[in-house]
């Protein structure tokens, strides 16, 4: 196990007794388009909302967004017990827990790294709170399609990022093109084990034109 795993595992340790198992945490739901390869789907996201945040690790940002989940947050009208809040500095607003969904979204660039917590279906820009911490943003994600290879093992953001070109491999003649920057998609909590986790480098794509 190298350092940075160890210091990882040791900041994100504290978690395991509070955070829901793998199985009992919702999916972001998808329809699935096509399978252009073994372990790769096309799957069409309807619109989605995140809490997010830029960090120098991922534990920092994890740890902010779970702070935000877990109770940090200003109630906005009535939120269900599955739905994730954020938080505004009102003393006299009530706090509420939510549940996490599936997966935790995570990209770099350079030295900081983004993280996203997916929220609950139904919950929107309008009728989620506010978050307390400024370094937390939600924002909404329009529709898209997009590709994703699933693997299992124990990855950091890095490592999992170098089975990017297994994907873009896939895509080739398949009938869709990405665009944009490959992303990766984690779904368990960080004492699952290696061969049963679900990991994912995900990019946007669109059909090829054709002719």
């Amino acid at each position: 196990m190298t350092r940075l795993r160890k210091t990882l595992a040791a900041a994100l340790a504290p978690l395991a007794a509070i955070l829901p198992a793998a199985a009992e945490t919702p999916l972001v739901p998808y329809e699935v388009l096509a399978r252009p390869a073994e372990n790769v789907e096309i799957r069409r996201y309807g619109p989605r909302l995140v809490a997010e945040t830029q960090a120098d690790g991922s534990g920092d940002a994890f740890r902010r967004l779970f702070r935000y989940i877990d109770g940090a947050n200003q109630a906005g009208g009535e939120i269900a017990m599955t739905a994730p809040v954020e938080t505004s500095p009102a003393e006299s607003a009530p706090s509420q827990k939510i549940a996490m969904t599936a997966p935790v979204e995570t990209s770099s660039s350079g030295d900081r790294m983004t993280m996203r917590f997916f929220l609950p279906e139904g919950m929107t820009l309008e009728d989620a709170p506010r978050p307390t911490d400024p370094a937390v943003a939600l924002r909404e994600i329009a529709p898209r399609t997009e590709a994703a290879l699933t693997f299992s093992g124990y990855y950091f953001v890095s490592g999992a990022l170098e089975r990017a070109p297994e994907l873009r491999e896939a895509l080739a003649n398949s009938g869709w093109t990405p665009s944009g920057e490959v992303t990766t998609y984690f779904y368990d909590p960080p004492w699952t084990l290696p061969w049963n986790r679900r990991n994912e480098v995900v990019v946007e794509v669109a059909p090829t034109p054709s002719g």
